[in-house]
């Protein structure tokens, strides 16, 4: 078993030496093949051309033509892609590399496998030796401890009442926090009830209610009033003041036709550029001190 590791270790070395070495000659030759097509050797490259063609023609051995053999140039030329580094030759020898260091580690783990296998036979023999040298008053000790050593081979540690035959579920991972979430029941779908004229009269009510809170609350019986001097009484008014701001600009002012206001946007129309703040015990709201106008009749301003 030791002459087969070291065998494997040679040939590891083997694979390792023969890359350097290749790795090395396909530098030398990538270099040698740039040296050629240096243009001070191309009166050597052309008389080395003609002599071949001359030979060709003398020989009777060649039964080809001159034209048969491929320029010396051109042959070199296609080796400085092939030897240059990242090229073909470098991709090629480094599959061979990873193939031949797969099939070593392959040996090797063989080998390891063989070796361990080996150490528990030898320790099972030596186990055996002892045991076969007992005497008599140490045999019930000896039958305890492989009985003990058995016995752990058969011990069902499934703790979930399952049985060897018929395990039970896995245990759930331990959550910190885990909240207990009731099962979603559909519904049946409720009947559709009304029409959509009664939406729409729903719709105008409510435009007709944001239309007065501007009048109670902003314009006060004035016919242009800013939103600083508004009577602002609690959070629900400021609720009412963004659905009226809302309803005006929102949806490209559809609905602006049927209000009773409109909004100026601060700096146009000659609206003022301040804020307007209100401070109340149950809230406070900081909001463009807008301008609002009473709509008369075709207005479309805004």
């Amino acid at each position: 078993m030791e002459a087969l590791a070291e065998v494997v270790d040679r040939l590891e070395r083997y694979v390792e030496d023969y890359v350097a070495e290749a790795t090395e000659r396909a530098r030398s030759l990538h270099r040698t093949a740039r040296k050629l097509l240096r243009p001070a050797l191309d009166g050597v490259l052309a008389r080395s051309r003609e002599h071949v063609e001359r030979r060709m023609r003398d020989d009777l051995l060649f039964a080809g033509s001159p034209g048969a053999v491929r320029d010396v140039r051109q042959i070199v030329g296609e080796l400085i892609p092939f030897f240059a580094p990242g090229g073909r030759f470098e991709t090629l020898l480094e599959r061979v590399h990873g193939s031949a260091r797969d099939v070593v580690r392959r040996v090797h783990k063989h080998v390891e496998n063989v070796r361990a296998r080996n150490i528990r036979i030898e320790t099972l023999r030596d186990r055996s030796r002892e045991m076969a040298r007992l005497r008599d008053e140490d045999l019930d000790a000896v039958n305890a401890w492989v009985n003990g050593l058995f016995a752990s081979a058969h011990v069902v540690t499934d703790l979930r009442c399952g049985t060897p035959e018929e395990r039970s579920a896995l245990p759930r991972p331990a959550r910190r926090y885990e909240a207990r979430r009731a099962a979603h029941r559909g519904e049946f779908l409720a009947d559709k009830r009304g029409s959509p004229g009664q939406s729409h009269a729903l719709e105008r009510l409510r435009l007709l209610q944001l239309g007065r809170f501007v009048d109670d609350k902003i314009l006060q019986g004035a016919r242009r009033a800013s939103l600083g001097t508004a009577a602002l009484t609690g959070v629900d008014d400021f609720r009412w003041l963004l659905e009226a701001v809302k309803v005006h600009d929102l949806r490209a002012g559809r609905a602006r036709k049927f209000l009773s206001y409109r909004v100026v946007r601060p700096g146009t129309d000659g609206a003022p550029t301040a804020r307007a703040r209100f401070i109340l015990s149950d809230g406070h709201l900081d909001a463009p001190d807008l301008a609002f106008t009473r709509a008369g009749p075709g207005s479309r301003h805004g």
